[in-house]
């Protein structure tokens, strides 16, 4: 099964990298863009997928995430979600498919 795919610039692809349970709400705050929610979460399983990443997520561990949350038919939607140690991880594989010395 191949799970990347490339174009002349970019190699995307989408892992599932496992289950996480949210432990506990932070803060919840109205933005012009819908609510920021602060949260904390842990990992409850993880696929072989986590091997990529440079730092492996503990099972059981807190991580702290911040999620864009938007109206939606009468209901919220997740519009984006930010988890500053996994994006650094993120944006380093990244920059190493594009061939940037770090």
């Amino acid at each position: 099964q191949n799970l990347f795919g490339d174009t002349a610039k970019d190699i995307t692809g989408e892992l599932v990298a496992g289950k996480r349970e949210i432990s506990t709400i932070k803060s919840v705050q109205n933005t012009p863009e819908g609510r920021s929610v602060t949260f904390l979460y842990r990992w409850t399983e993880s696929t072989d997928a986590v091997k990529l990443l440079n730092t492996q997520p503990k099972i059981g561990k807190e991580y702290e995430a911040i999620a864009l949350v938007v109206e939606d038919s009468g209901g919220w939607k997740v519009k984006s979600i930010a988890d500053p140690e996994f994006t650094r991880t993120l944006d380093i594989l990244a920059a190493q498919a594009r061939g940037e010395k770090l």
